[in-house]
């Protein structure tokens, strides 16, 4: 990394200062592509990009999020800088490095390469699984309690900001603080992705505003949940016009006898909980914590991965095929491409210390 990086602690350190004050940092013009080798861009979209890049001087990996001038505004994006920073020694939350520069038309800070994507390319249409989940499930909420206990609020949980360090799973971190807001906050209504919008949010029309809860961060946490179990969103939009969320509502208001689809398939403990989570007060919506008490509980009910096999539909709306999006290709379609790059004989795999082998030799020979 840059002679200004090696001067940083290690990346874990303690940080000083307040979490609440942000600081109003002056950035530093970098020449990136001078100081940094792109390995690969992870994900661009119109707002910026993310890219795997390697410091030429000290070989080291890192991971650069990349935000155009045009579309975050300085203020905005030194606030997701400084949550980043400050929340990264909790084991469960990507480490950002304490570095940020500008870069012609772009905002761009540090953080940790997550070797293993994001949780998006592990969920099948199956899920993945009751034992999986409960491994991931309450690094999670102590990472959204960690966050709490400081008086922030993520308002972004979903499969592609949870970050896979090992692919058992035993490992994840949650990620992207864009979002990221004091509890009591005033923040506008905007494009939020419905399926993981709490109905308080919901029902609010575009350009309000609403108060900043950490009840928003449990609605989000429990969707996760519930795709990781099933493979499938529970419902569309919280709102009375989804029939998957208004059978939810009639059966967790007890005025219906059968759980709705897919929830028949959990445990009556899981169930609980489920209404608990899923609770439309969020006055009374359980805390993130609420999940932890229930790891030595059974969470699927017997013979229910095979019933829900029989009752998915290949083309069903609320299936993660369909409706969930992430950085990462689906690890079935990657083979797939892999296989056929392959069979016609090209190169699929980068030796990075061959690369730059052959990259000084060539150098050596143009001189």
């Amino acid at each position: 990394m840059s002679g200004r990086e090696k001067k940083l602690p290690r990346e874990a350190r303690q940080r000083t200062g307040s979490i609440h004050e942000i600081r109003h940092l002056t950035l530093e013009e970098v020449d990136l592509e001078a100081e940094y080798e792109v390995l690969q861009t992870i994900c661009e979209v119109w707002t910026g990009k993310i890219m795997l890049v390697e410091h030429r001087a000290t070989r080291h990996e890192v991971i650069l999020k990349a935000l155009h001038k045009d579309a975050t505004s300085k203020s905005d994006f030194l606030r997701e800088f400084h949550y980043s920073v400050f929340l990264s020694p909790h084991r469960s939350i990507l480490t950002a490095y304490d570095v940020a520069f500008r870069a012609d038309d772009f905002y761009v800070y540090a953080a940790e390469y997550a070797p293993f994507g994001d949780l998006a390319c592990y969920v099948s249409n199956g899920g993945i699984g009751e034992r999986n989940t409960k491994l991931l499930a309450p690094q999670l909420a102590s990472a959204l309690d960690f966050m709490h206990s400081k008086g922030l609020v993520h308002r972004n949980v979903r499969l592609d900001n949870i970050l896979v360090f090992k692919s058992d799973l035993s490992r994840v971190k949650l990620a992207d603080f864009d979002q990221t807001r004091p509890v009591g906050w005033r923040a506008r209504r905007a494009e939020e992705w419905p399926p993981y919008t709490p109905p308080e949010v919901q029902t609010e029309p575009k350009g309000r505003s609403y108060t900043v809860a950490t009840a928003h961060d449990t609605w989000q946490l429990a969707v996760v949940l519930f795709v990781c179990l099933t493979g499938a969103l529970p419902w569309q939009r919280a709102d009375a016009s989804d029939a998957r969320y208004a059978a939810f509502a009639q059966w967790r208001g007890y005025r219906a006898l059968r759980a709705p689809q897919r929830f028949g398939e959990f445990s009556l403990r899981l169930q609980g909980l489920f209404r608990r989570l899923f609770d439309p007060r969020p006055r009374r919506r359980a805390a993130v914590t609420e999940v932890t008490r229930h790891l030595a509980h059974r969470w699927m009910a017997r013979g229910a991965s095979a019933a829900g096999a029989a009752e998915l539909d290949p083309a069903d709306a609320t299936s993660v095929c369909y409706s969930t999006w992430s950085v990462h290709s689906c690890p079935r379609e990657k083979n797939a491409v892999l296989g056929q790059l392959r069979a016609l004989g090209l190169e699929t795999v980068v030796d990075r210390d061959a690369k730059r082998l052959a990259g000084s030799l060539a150098e050596d020979d143009s001189q």
